[in-house]
């Protein structure tokens, strides 16, 4: 609903970062962000969302299943 700073990471399941999908400063609004799996193998990721508005820190962690 608002205009912030917006990280999304992508890890393995053993917490190692693998990519950063976003970083940097979104508008309000729907966003969408595509990964190429391409260079990843199958089986359990997480992806993290870190949304910073007006010194609020928001984060949500996901889990994530990739199936080739």
């Amino acid at each position: 609903p608002n205009d912030g700073f917006v990280k999304v990471t992508l890890f393995d399941n053993s917490g190692k970062e693998i990519l950063t999908l976003i970083n940097g400063y979104q508008t309000s609004g729907y966003q969408t962000a595509e990964i190429n799996g391409t260079m990843l193998s199958s089986g359990v990721y997480f992806y993290r969302i870190d949304f910073n508005s007006n010194g609020k820190l928001i984060s949500y962690t996901k889990k994530m299943m990739l199936v080739k």
